[in-house]
């Protein structure tokens, strides 16, 4: 699916998009995907090639069940967990629980400017601003 697609498309279209997206990712996929990495012998390029999938797509992760907030490598747990901000990098989001554990979810969104001002203009994406 195109960005422009998302943009401008059916909400309905987008859910049956991510949904199909989501379901082709099993445990089959993942090792699969593992393997082809293992056989890589210089994994910069594979990271290199995947950062390259960003900018054609959108990309969206849920690390919703995963405890970063409990993690200590030696100077406490962290107080707040972010996307790492690069500006150059569009539509890359990811989904984490809020630093209080309290249900809630905090979703960052990372679009170049031009798609951000249309993202921002959308009248349902203001409705959770």
């Amino acid at each position: 699916m195109l960005v422009s697609e998302l943009i401008n498309g059916s909400k309905s279209n987008v859910v049956l998009n991510i949904r199909k997206a989501v379901a082709e990712v099993d445990d089959l996929r993942i090792r699969s995907t593992i393997d082809w990495i293992e056989q890589h012998p210089n994994k910069h390029v594979v990271l290199s090639k995947f950062r390259a999938f960003y900018y054609k797509n959108l990309a969206v992760t849920s690390w919703f069940k995963f405890p970063m907030y409990d993690l200590d490598f030696g100077y406490g747990t962290p107080t707040k967990c972010r996307l790492y901000n690069d500006t150059k990098i569009d539509g890359v989001s990811a989904i984490i629980k809020t630093p209080a554990d309290d249900g809630g979810l905090e979703v960052y969104i990372s679009l170049i400017t031009e798609h951000m001002q249309k993202l921002e203009q959308d009248p349902e994406f203001k409705m959770y601003q």
